[in-house]
């Protein structure tokens, strides 16, 4: 299984999770507040108590959202699916009774008015399209029900069109969340992909890097030795090729897994030091906390640090200059190792360096950075001295952690698509409560009051602003609050009510929509806040007109209801969003991680395998300290030119080029292949081309010294062969 595979992203999971806990709890909490604080009389005449029918309506939603957090997709989609059908056999049931006369005349059960469950349970189990078929169809039955059961009053009007935008609302915003998070998953896909893309690469690079340090440190110093063949020379020569031998067969079988405690990377520190440069300071700044998680590194975290150490001590010491005073500065903590080695010497122009030298840009910075979280950086100037920094730092953030906005609530911005749904719901729900205030105030014989909570209404929610869906400013928020405020207040009017009618103060509950809208937009503080000022007022009003409380209470419930909802998803959504976004960093690091490993260690395996093919026998050779031969004294320079080749000459180190080289090194041949046109991009037609052409002009060259280069972006052939005064050019082909 790939690092990809394992790791499948959850942001839809966890969304449907969260609208199936915030219907279980909105459910509940409106099922008690109905029952035990609106006074209703019950007057639904079944052979079953309505508190039964209310007990079985609930206990599904209730599973389903307290076994939410730990339900897979499938399960979570089963229960949602049951709770779908739950709450149709209960209407089919009720509905068969009423029509074969078992229902005397009476009211509907609320808890079966409350379509908000189902209806956000069909989104969870089949999607947007089903919430919409089983909002009409629920919306059709009910009122299908309420003829039957002879109950079409205002009060059941008023509880039918709250309930109907209740759960319009929440097949917009659950909608528009889990279309987010399914647009998150994608993205987190291509992320995954693309990091174990990027993770890969890393580690082939680093494992290059990691080579051409070996090759440049160990390998090259060997052969250059060997191919001299001073007797004086040999006991080093052979040391150094049972050293080179050994780090070969490390590498064949990396340990992934080892690790060097800090200290033995300090001691190690300290040794390299003395032995490069005896004379250097070496200071230490360990500020790890007691039993922090820096108590080791990885082997090649361990060996790339103290590698390049050793490099840089080579270089001061060779080129700072005799009077120059050498110093390493070694800091370690929790996350990081750092070590700075510099000198008073005389200093160089880095940008001089030439490119074909790979003492600075392989030994030391490619080194580093050949180990992830590695980091190295080299600064001089002439007359300045030098300074070099090598760095590791531990679990170094994944790229691309695509954190959400968060400063727009829970909807997108920008989202025309989601705005103009919005608006249209909003421009329905207006116009139905338009007939609420029509029919309420020509019942109460003042529509007065009416028509000032529909203006109220209709004021509060232009005052949130719809030009973008980004968060309101303090301001305009505290403006809606105010208009919300002032029409809840309209409840504290004496208007002629009557005890035995519902529906006078629909506008409290309108209220609740307006402020459920304002917390979605962000602002769920002053939401709550303006919604609790609101029921003080309604209370207030039931206090006065005591012969209004039931519909005073009902409509304060609805206002309640509504407001959680709103909030509970809105804080649901802020807690998933964050724990979603850094569950997913998390999960790139993993990721980049375990493909860095896996990529590093085939790469490991096959370029020291390979490596070790070419130059293994002569190692092997070299390490018994016998004389060489003249044969083997060309063999070595032989071999010394082509692993030179490897790393400066680049796309021209291929076939048929390899082998000319190394033939033309055994003619005695100075062989220098250059690819340092790292801009200009070639095909592999292209390069097999070159690779042959060079190749064909070698094999013509008896002696002395050849140049084969790659010419850089901008010229008009491909590559140039160079033997002595003589330059020719292989031209593009049209």
């Amino acid at each position: 299984m790939t690092a990809t595979a394992a790791r499948e992203p959850r942001a839809e999971l966890r969304t449907l999770r969260l609208c199936t806990g915030v219907v279980g709890a909105s459910t509940l909490a409106a099922t008690v507040a109905t029952s035990f604080v609106v006074t209703q009389p019950d007057r639904l005449g079944t052979p079953t108590s309505p508190w039964v029918l209310t007990a079985i309506a609930i206990l599904l939603p209730l599973l389903a959202a307290g076994s939410a957090p730990w339900s897979d997709l499938p399960t979570l989609r089963w229960l949602n699916a049951l709770v779908v059908v739950e709450y149709g056999v209960l209407l089919l049931v009720l509905a068969l009774a009423a029509a074969s006369g078992r229902v005397s005349d009476g009211e509907v059960p609320w808890v079966l008015t409350f379509t908000a469950a189902p209806v956000a349970a069909a989104l969870v189990a089949w999607g947007r399209r089903a919430a919409w078929l089983v909002l009409l169809a629920a919306t059709a039955a009910i009122q299908l029900l309420r003829v039957l059961v002879g109950h079409d009053t205002l009060s059941a009007l008023a509880s039918d069109v709250q309930a109907f935008f209740a759960s319009l609302a929440l097949v917009l915003l659950f909608g528009t969340l889990v279309a987010a998070s399914r647009d998150f998953d994608r993205s987190t896909r291509v992320a995954y992909a693309r990091a174990s893309h990027r993770s890969a690469e890393d580690a082939r690079a680093g494992v290059r890097r990691r080579l051409q340090a070996l090759v440049h440190d160990e390998l090259l110093a060997t052969l250059v030795l060997a191919a001299r063949d001073a007797p004086a020379l040999r006991t080093a020569v052979a040391a150094q090729a049972a050293r080179t031998r050994r780090l070969l067969r490390d590498l064949h079988e990396p340990e992934a897994a080892a690790r060097v405690p800090v200290d033995d990377l300090v001691r190690q520190v300290r040794d390299t030091a003395a032995q490069e440069c005896p004379a250097a300071r070496v200071g230490l700044i360990d500020s790890r906390r007691t039993g922090s998680a820096a108590a080791s590194v990885g082997l090649d975290v361990a060996e790339a640090l103290t590698g390049a150490l050793r490099q840089a001590l080579v270089n001061s010491r060779t080129h700072a200059g005799p009077q120059a005073t050498i110093s390493v500065e070694m800091a370690i903590s929790d996350d990081d190792v750092r070590i700075r080695v510099a000198d008073d010497g005389v200093g160089f122009d880095p940008a001089r360096v030439s490119p074909r030298r790979m003492g600075i840009s392989t030994s030391i910075v490619g080194r580093v950075r050949g180990v992830p979280g590695g980091e190295a950086r080299v600064e001089s100037r002439p007359g300045s001295g030098t300074r070099v920094t090598l760095a590791w730092t531990r679990g170094r953030p994944a790229e691309e952690p695509a954190a959400p906005a968060v400063d727009t609530g829970i909807l997108p911005a920008e989202d025309r698509r989601v705005r103009t749904g919005i608006l249209v719901t909003i421009a329905v729900f207006w116009a139905a409560q338009a007939v609420l205030a029509g029919i309420a105030g020509a019942a109460a014989g003042d529509p007065a009051v009416a028509g000032l909570a529909i203006v109220g209404v209709g004021a509060a929610f232009l005052a949130i602003g719809w030009r973008s869906l980004a968060r309101p400013t303090p301001a305009r928020a505290w403006v809606v609050v105010a208009i919300v405020v002032a029409t809840t207040a309209l409840s504290l009017v004496p208007i002629p009510r009557d005890e035995h009618r519902y529906g006078d103060t629909w506008y409290v509950a309108a209220c609740g929509f307006v402020l459920l809208a304002l917390a979605v937009r962000g602002r769920p503080g002053v939401a709550v806040l303006g919604g609790l000022v609101a029921v003080v007022l309604s209370l207030s009003g039931a206090y006065l007109w005591p012969n209004d409380v039931a519909d005073v209470l009902a409509s304060t419930t609805r206002h309640l209801v509504i407001l959680a909802i709103g909030v509970l998803l809105v804080l649901g959504t802020a807690r998933t969003q964050a724990r979603t976004t850094a569950l997913r960093a998390e999960e790139l690091a993993a990721v980049r991680a375990q493909v860095f490993r896996e990529a590093a260690a085939r790469e490991l395996r096959e370029r020291s395998r390979a490596l070790e093919e070419v130059i293994g026998r002569m190692l092997e050779r070299l390490e018994s300290g016998a004389e060489l031969t003249e044969h083997e004294r060309r063999e070595c320079a032989a071999l010394d030119g082509r692993l030179r080749d490897q790393y400066r000459g680049g796309r021209i180190s291929r076939p048929p080029m390899i082998e000319a080289a190394m033939a033309a090194r055994r003619r005695g041949v100075d062989v220098v292949l250059l690819d340092d046109a790292s801009d200009r991009v070639l095909s592999e037609t292209e390069l097999d081309a070159i690779a042959h052409w060079l190749a064909s002009r070698l094999d013509a060259v008896p002696e002395g010294r050849f140049t084969g280069r790659i010419l850089p972006h901008g010229r008009d052939g491909l590559a140039s062969a160079v033997t002595g005064d003589e330059v020719a050019e292989l031209p593009r082909t049209p």
